[in-house]
């Protein structure tokens, strides 16, 4: 036997609800009813026997199928069971999560962040930026008194 792991929902899978029974119900007592008055006709040769018949049988038998479907459903005996992998599932739904809230706490989180992070950075980069800009005022002091030598 092959071993299923499942890891998300499978769509379809597990028991019917009423709603399903119900619409099952219908659509076969349609077929089975439609079969029965065809087979009363041939049987009778009576067009009004066959409808006489299936006008009877439509109504018992849709309970008696709807009942039977319900008992069927609510049972486990003739489907089969599958493993389902909980450690995948939860980390699965975990970057799920982590997918849905990480824009959402950027958002929140990172004006925050700015409001300590900036002056710290500011102190560490200012005296660097400083210093950079005095030497590019002093090259371009030095290079304009070379250009007026010359």
């Amino acid at each position: 036997m092959t071993e299923h792991i499942i890891t998300e929902h499978i769509e379809g899978a597990g028991h019917a609800n009423k709603t399903r029974s119900l619409v099952k119900t219908l659509t076969w007592r349609t077929i089975a009813t439609t079969d029965t008055i065809i087979i009363a006709r041939i049987i009778t040769g009576s067009w009004t026997v066959g409808f006489g018949i299936a006008s009877i049988e439509v109504v018992t038998k849709m309970a008696l199928y709807y009942l039977h479907e319900r008992g069927w459903s609510a049972m486990d005996w003739g489907l089969e069971d599958v493993d389902v992998d909980v450690d995948a599932l939860a980390k699965q739904e975990s970057v799920k999560a982590a997918e849905i809230i990480a824009p959402q706490a950027a958002e929140i989180i990172a004006p925050q962040a700015a409001e300590i992070i900036a002056p710290q950075a500011a102190e560490l980069i200012a005296p660097q930026t400083t210093q950079f800009n005095v030497n590019i005022v002093n090259k371009e002091y030095t290079d304009s008194v070379h250009q007026e030598e010359k």
